[in-house]
């Protein structure tokens, strides 16, 4: 996909000097991954609170 390698140079230069483009996508891949997981987990925990106020009735 050239268009990766045309961006990752354009700011190889700037703010991620010094950063292999490889390590670059990893920790963005890492960061969205976990971004993914908290919205799960976020939601669960909504799940489970609206589980709580049904079953114990609103406080």
């Amino acid at each position: 996909m050239p268009w990766i390698r045309i961006t990752l140079g354009r700011f190889g230069f700037g703010i991620f000097r010094g950063f292999p483009p490889a390590l670059m996508i990893g920790w963005l891949y890492i960061q969205w991954l976990g971004f993914g997981y908290f919205q799960k987990q976020n939601k669960a925990l909504e799940m489970a609170e609206q589980e709580l106020k049904h079953f114990y009735g609103n406080d």
